[in-house]
């Protein structure tokens, strides 16, 4: 997902939500966490393309991670907390 352009990201990201949910990883985390500093833009040009109603899904999907991570390492549960807070949370 790092390597995707919006178009590919838009496409690809409800399988990947899918993939995270069953095998119960934490690797879209990063991908969905928007940060200070070289990869900013970069991401936030990946999620140009989503529209207001699939911004509400990724933010209730990584509601449901970070619920579903209260029962994870720490490790993972902050990862999804980050992801969230980054960005997502101010999505309404």
């Amino acid at each position: 997902t790092n390597f995707l352009d919006a178009i590919g990201f838009r496409y690809y990201l409800p399988a990947l939500m899918l993939r995270e949910i069953f095998h119960k990883g934490a690797w879209l985390s990063y991908t969905l966490t928007l940060e200070e500093g070289d990869l900013q833009a970069y991401r936030l040009k990946q999620w140009s393309l989503l529209n207001r109603a699939q911004r509400r899904c990724v933010k209730r999907f990584l509601k449901y991670m970070v619920a579903w991570s209260e029962e994870m390492d720490r490790g993972s549960r902050r990862k999804w907390r980050k992801a969230l807070r980054s960005y997502w949370s101010s999505v309404e």
